[in-house]
């Protein structure tokens, strides 16, 4: 419920409406226009990212991908680390978390009506 509201109100400001690149400048402007944490601006971007991302683009996608990846493998580096011997259970654990992140972002997207 926070996402939908978030993004509803961060387009309604004007922000995020086209492909908008990350930046901190850019973070810490929506930050204090939205007056919530900047964890949670960047779902909002993503979010936002995923509706305006041409879907026939795989360069775009990939880059979504990845840099959505490096984030969840930061924030759950402590839960991932017991794959440690493992590189490729690591990465399907981690694959799944970007499946469950995705479709929750899909989800947002759909009760917003964006896409």
């Amino acid at each position: 419920m926070r996402d939908l509201t978030d993004v509803t109100r961060a387009r309604e400001r004007g922000y995020f409406i086209t492909p908008t690149p990350w930046s901190a400048k850019l973070g810490e402007t929506v930050r204090a226009a939205l007056r919530c944490t900047i964890g949670q601006v960047r779902r909002v971007h993503d979010i936002c990212s995923l509706a305006t991302m041409d879907p026939r683009s795989e360069s775009d996608y990939k880059a979504f991908r990845l840099d959505l990846k490096r984030r969840l493998l930061k924030k759950y580096e402590e839960e991932l680390s017991v794959y440690s011997d493992d590189p490729e259970a690591r990465k399907a654990a981690l694959h799944e978390k970007y499946l469950k992140v995705t479709a929750a972002y899909r989800d947002v997207l759909r009760k917003a009506r964006l896409r």
